[in-house]
């Protein structure tokens, strides 16, 4: 189903990518904030370092070293201080807020400056839980005011080592996180809150739309129309499958006026032929009796301009009789009795019966391929066909002119096409020259090209104009050759 393809293919891309987005923001944030804590704390301890460190070289400059540990463990009381130690060059702790501290060694804490012999060094380390800690350390320098009690120690006679608490700042940090995350699992749950239902209401409801009225188009209900959704873009396919409908109704109303016509026109010269074929069978024998009447007048009649006018009289009733064959043939069609023939042969008969050389007639020209293989079909209907499109290409072509048959084969038929030199046929006759009744001659009947077309299809093969609208018109019948096994 469209809907959840379509759900399942665009809405899990996107919650992943606003969940990603909501991580790397989230991760951002807190280093951010991490960064920000941590030097704050760091800027803190250092500054709180250095106040301590010169109240107690005040205390020590004044002779009152006896109120040093003392002094410590009040300064240790501090709820920002963990620990605060005076520690020897060597990394001996000579006095400390924990007292139990004195007298330890702590070499780490005191790292040798390269070059000119400065042991200090300020560090920041947070430290593992319980405690987070700053780890600070200022150097109490051997200046001349020192020299009176530390004249044989270096350029350092101490180290002021502190550590700051800073689980404040931790547990800052940790609700900050807490927070962030919260705020992106409701960002995310917000996002996806908004944007599903948005996604359902402004496409996928609207594609459903349209699936079910395809739907109804397909069963053949081609009043279905699909309202907006409100979008340009699914509105613009909406729009378009209006459109297509629309074009499909109309279509189907001109198809289905074009059926009525053409079952009207079947049903109308069903009954002509029905009316031709009769009043062809009742004329006929009485138009061979005043045939025969006037022939035997001809031969006894000494006048001759009454013998000619008899002549002409006779001529016409043979005419009629030649349209009332025609009649009958249109409206009676003989099925074909198909048998295997030489097409070549048949066409070279064809075209010594229809060109006998009289004076300003064209001359025919044959151009037979003579490998075809055997034909099959009515060879007399063919002759037929074959010796009305000659007919017709003697009338059309031009005085003196050549007419040039020729045949070949392809896709298991054989073909013959017959070309004048003459004007051709107009593009809007290219169809009604096919029409029973449509002829451009004062004599015709405007049987000829209608029956030979009617003949061809009976034997599964077509008769076609090539070229509407040229000159030298060129026209082309096919029919089905002999399987190999009849050859």
């Amino acid at each position: 189903m469209l809907t959840g393809s379509l759900f399942r293919r665009l809405i899990p891309p996107l919650v992943l990518v606003i969940a990603l987005l909501t991580v790397v923001v989230t991760f951002v944030g807190r280093s951010k904030m991490n960064d920000a804590l941590t030097d704050r704390a760091r800027r803190r301890a250092v500054a709180l370092s250095a106040v301590e460190r010169d109240g107690i070289l005040r205390l020590m400059r004044a002779g009152a070293h006896s109120d040093l540990q003392y002094v410590l463990e009040q300064i240790g009381r501090s709820p920002d201080i963990d620990v605060v130690r005076l520690v020897r060059p060597d990394g001996l702790v000579s006095s400390s807020s924990h007292p139990h501290e004195t007298g330890s060694l702590l070499p780490g804490h005191v790292v040798q400056a390269d070059g000119d012999g400065d042991l200090m060094r300020i560090t920041a380390r947070a430290e593992a839980p319980p405690s987070l800690v700053v780890h600070v350390v200022q150097p109490f320098r051997n200046t001349p005011e020192c020299q009176e009690c530390h004249r044989e120690q270096g350029p350092v006679i101490a180290w002021l080592d502190i550590d700051v608490d800073v689980n404040e700042h931790a547990i800052g940090f940790a609700t900050f996180t807490s927070l962030s995350a919260a705020l992106g699992g409701l960002y995310l749950l917000a996002a996806v809150g908004i944007l599903v239902p948005g996604l359902r209401r402004a496409a996928l409801s609207p594609l459903k739309r349209l699936t079910d009225a395809m739907g109804l188009v397909r069963d053949g209900d081609l009043a279905v129309s699909v309202a907006p959704a409100g979008t340009r873009e699914i509105d613009t396919v909406v729009s378009g499958f209006n459109r297509m409908v629309g074009d499909l109704k109309q279509a189907r109303a001109v198809e289905e006026e074009a059926r009525r016509n053409q079952m009207e026109r079947v049903e109308q010269l069903a009954v002509v032929g029905e009316l031709a074929a009769g009043l062809a069978h009742e004329v006929r024998n009485p138009l061979s009796g005043v045939k025969a009447v006037l022939d035997v007048l001809t031969r006894e009649c000494e006048d001759e301009s009454r013998k000619r006018v008899l002549k002409d009289a006779s001529g016409e009733l043979v005419r009629i009789d030649q349209i009332l064959k025609e009649l009958l043939q249109f409206a009676r069609p003989k099925p074909p009795a198909i048998q295997p023939f030489g097409f070549n042969d048949l066409v070279r008969d064809a075209v010594a019966l229809s060109f006998t050389g009289g004076v300003g007639q064209p001359r025919a020209r044959c151009d037979l391929d003579e490998t075809l293989p055997t034909a099959m079909g009515d060879a007399g209907q063919i002759r037929q066909v074959l010796v009305n499109l000659l007919i017709n290409a003697q009338h059309a072509a031009m005085r003196g002119g050549e007419v040039v048959v020729s045949s070949g084969q392809g896709d298991g038929y054989i073909w013959c096409r017959v070309q004048d030199d003459g004007p051709g046929v107009p593009i809007d006759r290219a169809e009604t020259i096919f029409k029973p009744f449509f002829t451009s001659k004062s004599r015709g009947t405007g049987l000829g090209l209608s029956i030979s077309r009617r003949i061809m299809e009976m034997h599964g093969g077509r008769l076609v104009l090539d070229n509407p609208g040229m000159q030298a018109a060129s026209f082309t019948f096919m029919l089905p050759s002999a399987p190999p096994a009849a050859s």
